[in-house]
Protein backbone atom coordinates (compact mmCIF):
# COMPACT_ATOMS: atom_id res chain seq x y z
CA UNK A 1 0.00 0.00 0.00
CA UNK A 2 1.51 3.66 -0.70
CA UNK A 3 0.52 5.75 1.56
CA UNK A 4 2.03 8.59 -0.37
CA UNK A 5 4.62 9.70 3.13
CA UNK A 6 7.35 9.62 1.12
CA UNK A 7 10.31 12.65 2.25
CA UNK A 8 7.10 13.74 4.88
CA UNK A 9 8.38 14.35 8.14
CA UNK A 10 6.55 13.25 11.33
CA UNK A 11 7.33 13.25 15.04
CA UNK A 12 6.30 10.49 17.17
CA UNK A 13 5.52 10.38 20.55
CA UNK A 14 6.23 7.08 23.04
CA UNK A 15 7.90 5.44 20.22
CA UNK A 16 10.04 2.88 22.31
CA UNK A 17 7.20 0.47 22.33
CA UNK A 18 3.48 -0.34 21.55
CA UNK A 19 1.05 2.04 19.41
CA UNK A 20 4.16 4.13 18.95
CA UNK A 21 6.99 1.86 17.81
CA UNK A 22 4.45 0.49 15.26
CA UNK A 23 3.51 3.94 13.96
CA UNK A 24 7.70 4.92 14.11
CA UNK A 25 8.04 1.64 12.00
CA UNK A 26 5.24 2.20 9.53
CA UNK A 27 5.90 5.64 8.51
CA UNK A 28 9.76 4.57 8.10
CA UNK A 29 8.88 1.68 6.32
CA UNK A 30 6.55 4.14 3.59
CA UNK A 31 9.28 6.72 3.10
CA UNK A 32 8.70 8.94 5.64
CA UNK A 33 11.14 10.69 7.93
CA UNK A 34 10.23 10.23 11.75
CA UNK A 35 11.55 11.91 14.47
CA UNK A 36 11.08 8.91 17.23
CA UNK A 37 10.23 10.49 21.05
CA UNK A 38 10.57 8.54 23.94
CA UNK A 39 11.84 8.50 27.32
CA UNK A 40 14.25 5.54 26.35
CA UNK A 41 14.38 5.98 22.26
CA UNK A 42 17.07 2.72 22.35
CA UNK A 43 14.32 0.45 20.83
CA UNK A 44 13.83 2.58 17.08
CA UNK A 45 17.55 4.01 17.35
CA UNK A 46 19.10 2.08 14.47
CA UNK A 47 16.00 -0.05 13.39
CA UNK A 48 15.78 2.16 10.09
CA UNK A 49 17.98 4.49 8.40
CA UNK A 50 14.47 7.01 8.19
CA UNK A 51 14.26 6.98 11.80
CA UNK A 52 16.06 9.95 14.19
CA UNK A 53 15.79 8.24 17.68
CA UNK A 54 14.97 10.95 20.30
CA UNK A 55 15.23 11.32 23.88
CA UNK A 56 12.43 13.13 25.76
CA UNK A 57 10.14 13.08 28.41
CA UNK A 58 6.47 14.28 26.74
CA UNK A 59 5.62 15.11 30.79
CA UNK A 60 8.37 18.14 30.58
CA UNK A 61 6.76 21.19 29.78
CA UNK A 62 9.74 22.17 27.60
CA UNK A 63 10.09 18.74 25.56
CA UNK A 64 7.89 19.84 23.21
CA UNK A 65 9.64 23.22 21.49
CA UNK A 66 13.02 20.67 22.00
CA UNK A 67 11.71 17.97 19.57
CA UNK A 68 9.97 20.11 17.28
CA UNK A 69 13.49 22.52 16.90
CA UNK A 70 15.01 18.68 16.66
CA UNK A 71 12.89 18.22 14.01
CA UNK A 72 13.47 21.69 12.28
CA UNK A 73 17.24 21.30 12.60
CA UNK A 74 17.43 17.88 11.26
CA UNK A 75 14.74 18.04 8.39
CA UNK A 76 14.06 21.91 8.33
CA UNK A 77 10.43 21.24 8.69
CA UNK A 78 7.42 18.50 9.85
CA UNK A 79 4.22 17.45 8.23
CA UNK A 80 2.46 15.53 10.67
CA UNK A 81 3.11 14.21 14.29
CA UNK A 82 1.07 11.48 16.19
CA UNK A 83 1.42 11.47 19.89
CA UNK A 84 0.81 8.31 22.27
CA UNK A 85 2.52 9.08 24.97
CA UNK A 86 2.36 7.27 28.58
CA UNK A 87 2.48 8.30 32.03
CA UNK A 88 4.70 5.17 32.51
CA UNK A 89 1.74 3.40 34.42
Amino acid sequence: MDLELSAKVFVVTGASSGIGEATARLLAQEGAFVVAVARDPKPVDGVHDNIAAFAADVTDPGAARRVADAALERYGRYDGAAHRGSNGG
